[in-house]
């Protein structure tokens, strides 16, 4: 296999803090804040080992000279499978990049830069988790101080209500807000959204990951369920709708009729989850604070 077969197919290792892919024979290594640019003749070689956590840890090893010291570089991965099949198409591809360029020093052709998104992509992790934890702490607040509440009161019908509802609760809570968001994802990529194709990357458990460029020139993965509906074969290839602004995520082109179903779906559980939650737990609060009698 050649490293152009390889960049048509957009062979990509998605790494826990990093990724690395092959793009037309020069190895782009993407971790830490920066993104090597690694010539298949700078490379000595590439080996799939057992990282932390027990995943794929693939190992880039760069041509020295004798008795120096190897330079490597190592990503820690997601799949075995891709990590495997991307050591060995970058092993196969070695000998006729040896034969081109002769030498004993990779580091020399190595180019580094800074990531321009790296940043940007890690504060916007870091704000996102302290909202989660802000929201999951004061709701547990919330909660712990009404069992406490009803609790104090004596009421045990409420607090029976209180502690048979939280499920009911949370779950027309989860799926009123997956029908938020999916109308709020449908008005957006109506309104401004980009069609394109992602090609067939990898197996992760159940779900296919397909890769696509964005508008920014931006190696994007989409996580599809098993029975995604494929525009073309060898690869595998779906149409996706995206945002480039990044406000909402990827989406496989849906008829108006799934999505209508969906829509369904979600008010026709999830409303009268909601409902009965919000009678076992707000209503039932509100008659220990201030009862009628």
């Amino acid at each position: 296999m050649t490293a152009e077969s390889v960049s048509t197919r957009s062979l990509y290792v998605h790494g826990l803090k990093g990724n690395v892919w092959l793009d037309n024979g020069v190895i782009v290594l993407q971790q830490d804040g920066l993104r090597r640019r690694i010539p298949l003749a700078a490379v000595h070689g590439v080996e799939v080992s057992v990282g932390r956590y027990k995943r794929p840890a693939v190992e880039i090893t760069l041509r020295t000279g004798e008795g120096s010291e190897p330079v490597r570089y190592e990503l820690d991965g997601r799949s075995f499978v891709t990590a495997n099949l991307f050591a060995e198409t970058v092993t196969a591809a070695l000998p006729a990049a040896h034969a081109a360029h002769p030498m004993d020093n990779g580091t020399e052709l190595v180019v580094e830069e800074a990531d321009p998104q790296a940043r940007q992509r890690t504060a916007e992790q870091q704000r996102q988790g302290r909202r989660l934890v802000i929201v999951l702490v004061t709701c547990l607040v919330l909660w712990v101080a009404g069992l406490v509440t009803v609790a104090v009161a004596g009421e045990s019908d409420s607090l029976t209500f209180w502690l048979a509802g939280t499920a009911p609760l949370l779950g027309g809570l989860g799926l009123v807000a997956g029908l938020v968001f999916t109308v709020r994802g449908w008005v957006i990529r109506r309104r401004r959204g980009v069609g394109v194709v992602a090609v067939f990357d990898r197996r992760e458990g159940r779900h296919k990951v397909f890769v696509f460029i964005d508008n920014a020139g931006e190696r994007q993965e989409y996580n599809a369920n098993p029975t995604v509906r494929t525009i073309a074969e060898d690869p595998p290839r779906i149409q996706v709708i995206h945002d480039p602004l990044g406000r909402v995520g990827a989406q496989p082109y849906e008829s108006v009729a799934a999505l209508v179903a969906r829509c369904t779906f979600y008010t026709v559980i999830g409303l009268p989850l909601l409902a009965g939650g919000l009678y076992a737990l707000p209503y039932q609060l509100a008659r220990v604070l201030f009862p009628s009698d």
